[in-house]
């Protein structure tokens, strides 16, 4: 869905309950009954996210993929893993997980919050009682650049059972984005990220060296991650416009900022033992997928460190999202200035 009506037709047509929030030219819109999904967000009109045409609150294997950002667990492979079986031959996503039973709860003015609880089965055939939670806030900021909107994220890992939870399962963040036309996810860091499956597209590195791109593109599906050790915190995608504003093309960026530790235990890594001089798994991930046209979509991806949880404790991960809507000469002082990175080279923005 292109724009806010069209998500909002969207949502009323399927009879989904959403909530928004909305904070001068920006918004963001909720739907608890999609995993408490951040169904779309944007500056004006446009949803800088990918949402299908069809969504469902039958669950994924019955109504597919809802789009937006959301939480799940990791591993998401392995023995361990929550999402294949252990031949890994086959792939699903638990309904307890995705859509979930989320509920809203007590929140600050101009925050939204949801809870729910599920055991989570891992391939090896253990099972975990635990909880997520997940609140969101929004906030405009502006700029000599224009408009920004800061998504600020929150989600939590609680143990519901009686034994500990000992470093077995990761939060893990996603965006979803629309890519029917090129764009490209950059990710702070000086070291190209390892291949889970497919085939790399187009690679480069800033000037300094401090920052990876990818040119992306659907119908190409790939997966890629990059360590704790070599992720600085930030990861993006920027793609070209798809709702013009007064009469011009914009450059949208959308970020996604969290601290990581490589001191810590992180659990979702690639199956090949070509890595096996690198056991940590992965703070930052890079996906597209295969779909091209409406259905053409890539991912950012987040993970935090899998903690020690004793029964009641929990853990939460704090998460910046941010969105900008800027002009071609604007990116490179948005990136140093607000984001704190590198910036990427022109090159990466040209086919």
């Amino acid at each position: 869905m292109r724009t806010r009506t069209d998500l909002i037709r969207l949502l009323e047509a399927s009879r989904i309950a959403y909530e928004t929030l909305d904070s001068g030219r920006c918004w963001m819109i909720v739907a608890p009954a999609l995993a408490a999904r951040i169904m779309g967000a944007g500056i004006g009109e446009e949803n800088a996210f990918w949402v299908p045409p069809v969504i469902s609150t039958r669950g994924w294997n019955e109504g597919g993929n809802a789009g937006g950002q959301r939480t799940w667990i990791a591993p998401e492979g392995g023995i361990a893993g929550f999402f294949f079986s252990a031949d890994g031959a086959r792939w699903d996503v638990a309904p307890g997980l995705d859509p979930g039973s989320y509920r809203a709860m007590p929140a600050p003015a101009g925050w939204k919050s949801y809870r729910t609880a599920l055991a989570a089965r891992s391939a090896d055939g253990s099972s975990r009682e635990i909880t997520l939670a997940r609140s969101m806030g929004i906030e405009e900021e502006t700029a000599t650049m224009g408009t920004i909107l800061r998504i600020r994220f929150r989600h939590e890992l609680g143990n519901a059972g009686s034994i500990p939870l000992e470093r077995r399962i990761g939060l893990w963040s996603l965006i979803q984005l629309p890519c029917e036309e090129q764009g490209v996810i950059f990710i702070a860091g000086g070291r190209a990220p390892r291949l889970y499956f497919g085939e790399l597209p187009a690679v480069g590195t800033g000037d300094a060296g401090r920052v990876v791109w990818l040119r992306v593109r659907g119908g190409t599906r790939f997966k890629a991650g990059m360590s704790p050790s070599d992720f600085a915190r930030t990861m993006g995608f920027a793609r070209r416009a798809r709702v013009p504003e007064n009469g011009l093309t914009p450059i949208i960026l959308t970020t996604m900022s969290g601290d990581s530790d490589p001191n810590r235990a992180y659990v979702d890594t690639p199956a090949s033992s070509g890595h096996a001089a690198s056991p940590n798994g992965d703070a930052a991930q890079a996906y597209c997928d295969a779909g091209t046209g409406g259905l053409a979509f890539c991912e950012i991806e987040s993970h935090a460190p899998a903690p020690f949880l004793a029964p009641g404790e929990s853990e939460a991960q704090d998460i910046q999202i941010s969105i900008a809507r800027l002009r071609g000469q604007d990116i490179a002082d948005y990136m140093s200035e607000r984001l704190g990175m590198e910036p990427l080279p022109r090159s990466a923005l040209t086919a």
